[in-house]
């Protein structure tokens, strides 16, 4: 079985990270579900690349998923130090099925912790029930819902166990 590799995506992987965000999109798009309605854009890609704010996952060398972790998220959680934030998750259709949603979370509590952040924050379409209910599965909790940009959003976070080095 092939072992997954996460790691910092970099600037030459604008393309594959494009191309898997908006596959996603339009598989949302289809099954109805108002998650992101707006193609990505390669500058707003390129834009979080250089904040270093993208992983890549792969398996046996393909692309496997993306996702992007953040220090701070002020727009929708407010000035906090004791998080990081995960947003943009997705799984590419071949490796749909397979669990790697939950391995890349656990990868984002992992680092989150070892930064001794106390919470792993996430959000999603409030309209979203599957994916709510999706993370809540993997121990997320409800935390309100606060309309941005005139897009409704569920907060969900989860307590972490700080392992600073």
């Amino acid at each position: 079985m092939p072992s997954l590799v996460i790691r910092p995506a970099a600037l030459d992987d604008s393309a594959a990270i494009l191309a898997v965000l908006n596959d996603a999109r339009q598989r949302l798009a289809f099954r109805k579900i108002a998650q992101w309605e707006q193609p990505f854009e390669i500058s707003f890609i390129n834009s979080a690349l250089q904040r270093s704010e993208f992983f890549i996952a792969t398996l046996d060398q393909h692309v496997a998923g993306v996702f992007r972790l953040l220090w701070s998220d002020p727009e929708i959680w407010g000035d906090t130090t004791d998080s990081a934030f995960v947003h943009t998750l997705a799984v590419h259709r071949e490796f749909i099925g397979q669990g790697l949603g939950y391995r890349f979370l656990n990868w984002c509590e992992t680092s989150a912790a070892r930064q001794g952040r106390l919470y792993l924050r996430l959000d999603c379409a409030s309209s979203n029930a599957a994916l709510r209910n999706y993370y809540m599965r993997y121990g997320f909790v409800p935390r309100g819902e606060k309309t941005f940009k005139s897009f409704h959003v569920a907060l969900l976070e989860k307590t972490l166990r700080p392992t600073l080095p």
